[in-house]
Formats: structure tokens, sequence, C-alpha cells
């Protein structure tokens, strides 16, 4: 049986170095120094992350600059795709990394896509939560391949593929206020100059299709559930360590948005 590599650091970072930790445990996958991984982690902090479609349009967007001081929220960039997702502590990550060379890393990347996040499809169907993969045009950060429930949708996905590992995380939407979490969008892309309107219906979180707040260490515990039945993996738990913690808040930087003047 094949070991992967479990992190659970769900609260231990501010957003940058989270993003800049999803680069160092991807580089060390490639290189072979790690095993494939599953991260499971969260931002605390209120924090606009933006894919490569998004944060090349923020020069001398003031309207925008404004939100994000007045709001205090941070404003930080993943390497991976797609648009822009908002994430505070009623969110969950999950990424999953492999070698470029592995069973799991095809050439064709809605397979990718499809197969690496399918752990998280199984741990919501164990749930009793039906879910699939799906694009829900009127929702934020529509993508062919999110997690979708009724029509709604649940998750965003992203996928980077490099030389040597192929990722895919993505953010699901647990213990939300859906009202304040569009509100929120909705002034990010008016602060890009976009009135981009999201509709309500077409949104979902896992508290609202359970009918209860979701407790984050039962969820982690069926995600994990659902990648070792679906891959019959086995998982062995890690901590970063000082060195990658090193790292990352060195790389943090990268990760930081700054607006040109």
């Amino acid at each position: 049986m094949e070991k992967w590599c479990l992190l659970k650091d769900t609260d231990s970072f501010e957003p940058a170095v989270n993003m800049a930790v999803e680069e160092v445990i991807a580089q060390e996958v490639g290189n072979g120094s790690l095993s494939p991984a599953l991260r499971l982690w969260r931002n605390k902090q209120k924090c606009f992350v933006l894919g490569k479609l998004t944060h090349t349009r923020l020069n001398s967007n003031y309207p925008l600059r404004k939100l994000i001081q007045g709001e205090k929220i941070g404003l930080i960039k993943r390497f991976s795709g797609g648009d822009v997702i908002f994430q505070d502590g009623g969110c969950l990550n999950f990424s999953v990394t492999v070698p470029s060379n592995h069973k799991f890393s095809f050439d064709k990347i809605g397979k990718i896509f499809k197969t690496l996040s399918l752990g998280v499809i199984r741990a919501l169907n164990n749930l009793s939560v039906c879910a699939k993969h799906g694009k829900i045009d009127t929702a934020f950060c529509p993508g062919p391949y999110d997690i979708v429930v009724r029509g709604r949708k649940l998750a965003g996905v992203s996928l980077a593929k490099r030389a040597k590992f192929t990722l895919v995380h993505g953010t699901l939407l647990v213990n939300i206020d859906l009202d304040k979490y569009i509100e929120t969008m909705e002034k990010f892309y008016q602060g890009l100059g976009e009135n981009k309107k999201l509709q309500k219906d077409n949104i979902t979180s896992l508290s609202e299709e359970m009918g209860r707040k979701i407790v984050l260490d039962e969820l982690i515990n069926h995600i994990i559930r659902g990648y070792t039945e679906v891959f019959s993996v086995q998982f062995v738990k890690q901590s970063l360590s000082s060195l990658q913690i090193y790292q990352a808040e060195k790389l943090s930087s990268n990760y930081r948005v700054q607006f040109a003047n």
C-alpha cells in the first residue's frame, strides 16, 4: 500500500505564509524528498486569494485598495490558475500534490482535476451530501471541475502542473454566512470596476446542506477517510519542520499582492 504524507496545519499561519507552504510542499514532493501529500488547512484571517487571471489587473485600483484597507482583508495570490475567492475561518482548504511521474498525474487536465479531488467528493457523499464536479457560471471563480451540490457551488478547485509536480487545491465553504460572503465578493468585483452579481441560489455551504454547524475535525476526518477509500493509500501524519516553515516565511513575500502606484 502506497504511503502518503498527511499535513493538518489548520490554523498555524497567516495567509501569505499558508500559500508559500503550498509551494514548499509541492517542491519537496516533486524532488522526491516528500511522498505524495494531502494538506488540510485554513486561513483564519480574512483574505482574497487571487489566481493568475486576477492579480495582474490590480494596478492602481484604488476602490479595491480602499475596500481591503477599510475591512482589513488580506490580498494574496496563489500559483495556480483561476479568478478570485474570499476566505476566512469558515472555509477549509485542501491540497493534493503528487510527483509529475505519478500514476495520478495524467496528461489530460480534466482527469487530473477530477481524480485528485475525488477524495473530497467521497467524503461529502459519506456525509450524505450528494456532491459532484461541475461548473456554476453565476458563482464566484467558476470552473468546470468545481464541487457542486444540487446545482450550487460548494468548493472552488484549481490546478498547478509543473515539470516535477502536479497539485490540485480547493476551498470548501463550510461554516459561512452566505449573504455576507456574497456581499464581500461583489464588493471585490466592484473594486475592480466590474458590476458582477452573484446569485445566492447558486452558492451553498456545507452547514447549509447539512442543516447544522460543522465541527472542523469531523470534516477533516471524513476527507482523510475519503482519500483512503478512493486511492487505497496509508496516510502518515507529519508536522511541518522548522526548515519548511522558515522556507515558507521567506517565500511569503512572493504571495502578498502589492498595488502599483
